[in-house]
């Protein structure tokens, strides 16, 4: 995630990404770049660019704010950054003053095609004010949203990096998904590890931290000192090597996937909710207590093929329902699931893949098994109920997760 108050240099190696330095590139573990920076004739590079999303705001959180007087302006910034999401101008806890701003900000939006999706904000001083700013942007036609004015200032420090009220943030996302179970939500620079599954309970679609990028070691981050500047360069540098580009890399290596049935035992939830929690048949309690991140970003997914929403991933939001998976209704699922596979293997790459899945879901499924890539291993569990759990629990458990 980036912001618009950069310079030109910076935003011409953004728009580049991942190919910022054909000289030495970090991809290929630092040497010269061997297809004249064209990041379509490296493979490495294009599943980098798949799992990777970027966001850019418009700087309203700097110290000078947002540098651009116009949507035209900042719109031909995102352009050239090629980021997926653009944010508007909001205005930080003022409801009606990001309201105004919103509809000026959708109005250009939609005078031409643009490559990014544009982000509304949620802003206000209240519960009430964040869901009736929300619902407004949403008639407005904004499709994705975020909530924003959450941060406050560290004493004696320019950087917003400490939520002001914890439950008013909670409470906020906890009544937007209630009013709209399957809308797509962004939590702006609120992400820390102890929140990580109130935003899974939520739903959301992600959040931004900034906060490690002012946890600098060594040299003092003194303005205007080389220095200084030199040593957060490399800092920042060695996090994204190490954090960031050897992570797909990794995963690359041994990301596992699961696809299981849903279950004809369900909670009577009354309203909607994930379906990893609807479900509670014998295999749902045993994948509760022993896989502890269902959020498919770990090494480790899971995908539920249900006779009702087709191919899900776990903490997708769903209401409960009564439907059997039937041999015309798995039929009726091919295309439909199908479709649903092939954009998941567009963004990862799997090495196991273990199918739990009865004949007639297998149906539905079995099209999309067909075109796999070489190498890639596929394990079908099949047994009694019992023996299907214990080959199943065995699969999960012989990797840490």
């Amino acid at each position: 995630m980036t912001h618009a108050n950069t310079s030109a240099g910076f935003r011409q190696l953004f728009g580049r990404y991942p190919c910022v330095c054909p000289s030495s590139c970090a991809i290929i573990g630092g040497n010269p770049c061997p297809h004249d920076s064209d990041v379509n004739k490296c493979l490495f590079g294009r599943n980098l660019k798949k799992s990777t999303l970027s966001i850019c705001d418009s700087g309203v959180f700097q110290k000078k704010g947002c540098e651009f007087k116009s949507y035209e302006e900042l719109f031909r910034i995102y352009e050239g950054l090629g980021v997926q999401y653009g944010v508007i101008m909001d205005s930080p806890k003022e409801k009606e003053v990001t309201l105004e701003t919103a509809q000026k900000a959708i109005d250009e939006y939609r005078t031409s095609e643009r490559k990014f999706k544009i982000i509304g904000v949620a802003q206000g001083k209240s519960l009430d004010e964040y869901i009736q700013c929300y619902t407004q942007l949403k008639s407005m036609g904004y499709d994705h949203i975020a909530v924003g004015g959450m941060l406050q200032r560290k004493i004696k420090s320019a950087r917003y990096v400490m939520v002001r009220d914890e439950k008013l943030m909670r409470d906020s996302l906890a009544s937007i998904r209630r009013r709209d179970p399957h809308g797509w939500l962004f939590a702006l620079g609120c992400y820390s590890p102890q929140r990580h599954h109130v935003f899974l309970e939520n739903s959301l679609f992600g959040s931004d931290y900034k906060g490690w990028i002012f946890q600098y070691s060594g040299v003092s981050p003194k303005r205007g000192n080389s220095r200084s500047r030199e040593s957060r360069f490399t800092q920042v540098r060695g996090f994204i090597r190490d954090e960031i580009l050897a992570r797909p890399q990794l995963w690359r290596r041994k990301t596992r996937l699961l696809i299981v049935p849903c279950s004809k035992i369900k909670r009577a939830y009354r309203g909607p909710a994930q379906a990893l929690r609807v479900y509670d048949g014998p295999l749902y309690r045993m994948l509760r207590k022993h896989v502890h991140d269902f959020s498919n970003d770990n090494g480790f997914d899971v995908l539920i093929l249900s006779a009702k929403y087709g191919l899900i991933e776990p903490t997708k939001t769903i209401l409960n329902y009564d439907l059997r998976m039937t041999d015309k209704r798995a039929e009726e699922m091919i295309p439909q699931v199908t479709t649903k596979f092939e954009k998941v293997m567009l963004n990862k790459v799997y090495t196991d893949i273990l199918v739990n899945l009865g004949d007639t879901y297998l149906h539905a499924l079995r099209p999309s098994l067909s075109h796999l890539p070489s190498g890639t291993c596929v394990q079908f569990v099949d047994g009694r109920i019992g023996e299907r759990l214990a080959s199943t629990k065995k699969w999960i458990m012989s990797e840490t997760l």
